[in-house]
């Protein structure tokens, strides 16, 4: 071949590599932004273990065709929270069976036959029509979903056309010794292996790599032992582009683009290991064969159908593997602890979906001012419920802020009253743990007085802490399982805790004129009371605002208040008496 004929065939070669690249993510594209905002509600949904996840990240990838996709959308979902680290395995090793799909169809255009029905199978032969409807539907589409479909009929035309470019380009090199013995090479594995993963790596796609090698296949001519190792190749070099989309993440996604990459590199070398060990002593008599448009396809999905068999199960172990990469800092910890991640702006899209993750988050800052308050009853280490506090306020700014922006992106008239209530009951708990500081400042500064409290003042200061400590357990128990009911039970435990700092008030007023209790120390015990009764009346506000968002409860106020009362009231008395 001459100087002219070479650059024509590298510009019609690199010509349908580009088509095909470009359709490819065009189709991708647009068949991801047809699920918009509710691609991520999905996944949550259906990613509950690593098999559920193993079978979408299957299925998802079959059909947006692209797993280089894929995994980039979970690195952004463990990025921001919203999915765990432990299970973005099962998607990433479900996507890279998925992606043979992509290998299936493009083999269909090797489907041979004289009949006309035969011959519309092909994609080659349908995609132009597929393609016209897609134009027509993009000159008239007003609506973002039509043209979403539009775009991904002609990306899937664009991407057949480029599959067509390339077999054309390189069918004259059938009978040129010199390619011969270059693709010979291919058959000594650690040369396919490398050349495969180094173009695979410039050009993003494992699925290009194993289209280009499928027109090879048709025109020049590849062998099973050729085959293997290119297609494993393709597996290790398509992680590039998470590792890509992984530099300006969080180091949790970054652990996620090293589970895909140590998922391929443990589920190819070792089978290449394996395989050409057995090779050296059986003699594989196949390797020597045509491989075929259809051969390829098989030979990619058997090498993945055996990494999801051997890995799926013991997946826990490649995400354990990138932990140990990137350990977790101090630092991180602290900022998981802090930042809730799973209020991404990425979610606004979807409204709904993002109110329910706000709603995750006041649960969590709930269970935050639980664990708060109940050290502060204990009287442990006030450093770590300063911390807590401060985790609250932290939360209560970042929920307040995300639901400012819901409100901006559109609440649906179904969700406004959940709204509200996320609204009113992030404001209530955030004033909870304000309470919860205002008490730990008020013993700090008791603690730098010369006297102390009276055992009779610390009892019935335990004693109230532990009445209200039950109101606070309870309205969490009760906005947690969206218990309606629970707001008449906190109702009376207001009016009894109220009741009960009433007497505590009347006697330490007693002892006061008895000389028991310091008069230098009595405004610090009333404020701790008063304090006291301001996060149970945090506790009526959050029982209150439930209430409201459902008129229907089970039983009336009158059928338990008596009941009810009466216990708590006995309790707390036999409790003030054992002191």
């Amino acid at each position: 071949m001459d100087f002219r004929q070479i650059f024509s065939l590298v510009t019609s070669l690199l010509s349908g590599l580009i088509l095909f690249l470009s359709g490819m993510n065009t189709m991708s594209d647009s068949l991801s932004d047809m699920a918009g905002g509710k691609l991520e509600h999905l996944i949550s949904k259906l990613t509950a273990s690593r098999y559920s996840g193993y079978l979408f990240g299957l299925g998802i990838t079959a059909v947006v065709q692209s797993s280089s996709a894929v995994s980039v959308l979970t690195v952004g979902l463990v990025n921001s929270g919203i999915m765990e680290l432990q299970k973005s395995a099962g998607i990433l090793i479900g996507a890279n069976l998925g992606t043979t799909a992509t290998a299936w169809l493009l083999s269909m255009n090797a489907l041979s036959g004289s009949s006309f029905l035969m011959e519309m199978c092909k994609p080659s032969s349908f995609s132009p029509f597929l393609g016209m409807a897609g134009i027509i539907m993009l000159m008239f589409a007003k609506k973002s979903r039509t043209r979403n479909i539009a775009s991904a009929l002609t990306g899937f035309t664009v991407m057949m056309i480029g599959m067509n470019l390339m077999g054309a380009a390189v069918a004259p090199l059938k009978n040129i010794p010199a390619l011969q013995n270059t693709l010979l090479s291919f058959t000594n594995p650690f040369t396919g292996f490398m050349f495969s993963l180094l173009f695979t790596m410039l050009i993003q796609s494992s699925d290009a790599s194993v289209g280009m090698l499928q027109a090879f296949s048709l025109s020049v001519g590849v062998t099973f032992g050729m085959a293997l190792p290119l297609i494993c190749g393709a597996q290790v070099g398509t992680c590039i582009t998470s590792l890509i989309s992984s530099l300006n993440a969080s180091r949790n996604g970054k652990r996620t683009a090293l589970i895909q990459l140590y998922y391929n590199l443990l589920k190819v070398i070792p089978m290449l290991v394996i395989f050409y060990t057995l090779n050296n002593v059986f003699r594989f008599g196949f390797l020597g064969l045509d491989v075929g448009a259809a051969g390829i396809p098989l030979v990619h999905s058997m090498i993945n159908v055996i990494g999801s068999v051997v890995y799926l199960p013991v997946s826990g172990f490649i995400v354990r593997l990138a932990e140990l990469t990137l350990p977790y800092t101090q630092k991180e910890m602290e900022q998981k602890e802090d930042t809730l991640t799973i209020l991404d702006p990425k979610l606004l899209l979807n409204p709904s979906f993002a109110l329910q993750q706000a709603e995750k988050s006041i649960k969590l800052m709930a269970s935050t001012v639980q664990e708060a308050f109940t050290l502060l009853t204990g009287n442990e280490d006030s450093g770590k419920i300063k911390a807590l506090c401060s985790r609250v306020s932290k939360y209560n700014s970042q929920i307040s802020a995300y639901l400012s922006d819901i409100m901006k992106a559109g609440v649906q008239d179904e969700d406004m009253s959940l709204f509200m209530l996320s609204q009113k009951c992030c404001l209530a708990f955030g004033r909870m743990g304000e309470l919860i500081t205002e008490q730990l400042g008020t013993e700090h500064s008791v603690s730098n007085l010369e006297h102390s409290f009276s055992k009779a003042a610390l009892s019935e200061l335990y004693v109230l802490r532990q009445a209200v400590g039950e109101a606070v357990d309870f309205t969490i128990m009760g906005y947690n399982a969206g218990d309606k009911d629970f707001a008449l039970t906190v109702s009376i435990f207001r009016e009894e805790v109220s009741q009960l700092h009433r007497k505590i008030s009347a006697r330490h007023l007693a002892r006061l004129h008895s000389g028991q209790c310091d008069k230098e120390l009595s405004p610090y015990f009333m404020d701790l009371c008063y304090g006291l009764e301001k996060i149970i009346d945090a506790c009526d506000i959050i029982a209150g605002e439930m209430s409201d968002s459902d008129e229907s409860i089970s039983v009336s106020y009158e059928e338990r208040r008596s009941h009810i009362a009466e216990l708590f009231r006995d309790k707390y008395t036999a409790l003030q008496e054992n002191a």
